[in-house]
């Protein structure tokens, strides 16, 4: 679930292969309207496709000429960036 307060996006619940597509289209939405943080501090769980939904929202803010960064990210997260490397890439907040 996403619920936006300002120009920042909140999640909640877990991230996964069966839910991201829905997730992905909404804070693709979100961004499209402005949001430009994304705080993950209530994410449950997540697997490899949050990454992959992370940086689809970060290119979707660049289209728009906006930094998207992301708060709280969990340990989980932290190690799956690591893992792929792109825990340089991906802006935390």
């Amino acid at each position: 679930m996403i619920s936006r307060q300002g120009a920042r996006i909140s999640m909640e619940g877990p991230v996964a292969i069966w839910n991201v597509r829905e997730m992905l289209a909404q804070g693709l939405a979100e961004i499209e309207n402005g949001a430009i943080e994304v705080d993950l501090a209530r994410v449950s769980s997540v697997d490899s496709s949050a990454i992959g939904m992370m940086l689809e929202w970060m290119r979707a803010a660049k289209r728009h000429n906006r930094s998207l960064s992301f708060l709280n990210m969990t340990q989980e997260l932290q190690s799956l960036a690591r893992l792929y490397g792109l825990d340089g890439v991906i802006p935390q907040g």
